[in-house]
């Protein structure tokens, strides 16, 4: 969506009605969902005709009282498009995902227009945000809407099924993409919109390879979304399944004629073509693709806990044996020791401290120093502090020193570079130490 003029906020955000299932459909013209919109059909009345992954496109009007903040009409002038997409679950989870009231839409059916509305103090305590000062809370956001074609999910299975075969000659997509079936896959199952697909790409011009997956070893993963820009292969993806191989393939004269005035090099003819090789591995819905990112979220904040627990025992450790006693501990799990106490006020969030340091592993290996000239570069560390400038145990511990103190952090992994290391030297879940003395704050 495009933002809202005078405000900054988005047309998208004016369009986050949660969106639930109205108390009674019946023949009702007009009525309240339990979202809190009001309904009004102009012709038609309430159906239950749509269903999830249909593909639907539709008019809309966005308003706030008497003023029009965004249409259909606008972003087609903008992009040359219709204002289409496919329908997500009619569910909590998807309550905002619609340029118009999502259960609204999903009383529609094709050719029925309908006017939606709700009172921008509600609409905006649902969203969560804060009211832009020129809308009122007395004010009314509104969603004149028609319903102008629906394709149903089945409808578009049987379309890629048919087109999911194997040819000797190209075939075209409906954007224009070139296509040929190499190897058909034993999926069953139809790639709908919104899968995420997991695939092997090599891209080609002529025998020049310009790029692969499989130098790295690592497929591409992409969420499969309704395009109708020429030529995208998201118009190939959606007729892949799993196990399948294909050729996708735009002639360089077309791509050529899209950008004129972009120099094309000297080895590169019109009459060659731009070919994609893919193989597809695995097929996921959006809901599996988001719960195994909510899985590897949970297992890496369960690892880098157990990490932080490991390397503050470790820290605890070198401690006891080098008779250190003297330290302090913060919230987080930094340890520090104040060698030198110095003068003045510790610094703010954004201000610049000049530091000397030295950095070196429990172990006792210098990593890092800016006062010796081993490391090429003897001068005090410019740092703007409290900005996510530096590691965590950084940001955390030069904001507890004044000027001129000289002092020891002792930093657990997980406030340092965590699972990831850093270069040869600082090995992945390390703890490390750092001696200090803050030069100057500005």
């Amino acid at each position: 969506m495009n933002n809202i003029l005078k405000t900054g906020i988005t047309a998208a955000a004016l369009c986050m009605i949660p969106a639930m299932t109205t108390t009674a459909f019946g023949q009702k013209k007009e009525g309240t969902t339990k979202s809190g919109a009001h309904y009004k059909f102009i012709s038609g009345k309430p159906s239950k005709t749509l269903g999830t992954g249909d593909l639907i496109e539709l008019n809309f009007s966005l308003k706030v009282d008497d003023s029009l903040i965004n249409s259909s009409a606008q972003q087609k002038a903008m992009t040359g498009q219709a204002t289409e997409f496919i329908l997500p679950a009619n569910d909590s989870s998807n309550y905002f995902n619609a340029p118009v009231p999502l259960d609204g839409i999903y009383m529609m059916k094709k050719g029925d227009s309908a006017v939606f509305s709700i009172s921008s103090k509600v609409f905006f305590d649902k969203i969560g945000m804060p009211s832009p000062d020129w809308i009122s809370e007395n004010s009314v956001i509104k969603w004149e809407t028609k319903l102008t074609n629906v394709q149903k999910a089945s409808e578009l299975d049987k379309k890629h099924t048919a087109m999911r075969r194997m040819n000797s000659n190209y075939l075209k997509t409906e954007n224009g993409l070139e296509y040929k079936f190499i190897t058909l896959g034993n999926s069953t199952r139809a790639t709908q919109f919104g899968d995420v697909m997991e695939f092997h790409l090599v891209q080609k011009i002529g025998d020049s390879v310009l790029g692969s997956t499989r130098a790295n070893g690592q497929p591409a993963q992409q969420m499969i979304n309704i395009s109708r820009q020429p030529f995208d292969l998201a118009g190939g993806l959606i007729l892949m399944r799993a196990g399948d191989k294909a050729q996708f393939r735009v002639a360089m004269k077309e791509i050529i004629a899209q950008n004129p005035g972009q120099e094309v090099p000297e080895w590169i003819k019109e009459t060659d073509y731009l070919t994609f090789e893919v193989e597809a591995q695995n097929v996921k819905t959006k809901q599996q693709a988001q719960q195994e990112q909510q899985d590897r979220q949970a297992q890496a904040a369960a690892q880098e806990q157990q990490s932080a627990a490991d390397s503050e025992q470790q820290i605890l450790s070198y401690l006891k044996s080098n008779n250190i006693t003297n330290y302090a501990r913060t919230s987080s799990g930094l340890y520090y020791v104040i060698h030198r106490e110095g003068t003045g006020n510790a610094p703010l969030p954004g201000q610049t401290v000049s530091v000397d340091y030295t950095g070196r592993l429990l172990s006792g290996k210098v990593f890092d120093s800016s006062t010796d000239p081993a490391f090429n570069h003897v001068e005090p560390l410019p740092v703007q502090v409290g900005k996510g400038m530096v590691i965590r145990g950084w940001d955390e511990g030069l904001l507890l020193f004044k000027k001129g103190t000289k002092a020891t952090l002792y930093i657990p992994s997980n406030l340092a570079y965590g699972a990831q290391g850093a270069g040869a030297d600082i090995p992945p879940h390390a703890a490390l130490i750092f001696d200090m003395d803050i030069v100057d704050i500005q």
